[in-house]
């Protein structure tokens, strides 16, 4: 929800700082903000989907954001 938020914070410090240098990264960072605002008006109007989007895809990124990048 906030985009202050630590794991926002850390979101964003792993796009910009790993994924970003990674040609593919870049590829994927475009497709994200192509698509995704579509999905996320969706999820935002569903607290059953916000849930399911926080435990399915938003904590396992995080996650996987924290073991590739060592650095933080």
């Amino acid at each position: 929800g906030s985009y202050d938020d630590p794991l926002v914070l850390d979101l964003r410090y792993f796009r910009d700082n790993w994924l970003s240098e990674r040609s593919w990264g870049e590829s994927f960072i475009t497709n994200y903000y192509n698509y995704s605002p579509k999905y996320a008006s969706i999820i935002d109007q569903n607290k059953f989907l916000k849930l399911l989007s926080y435990i399915f895809i938003v904590k396992p990124l995080h996650l996987i954001s924290k073991l590739l990048d060592g650095n933080k």
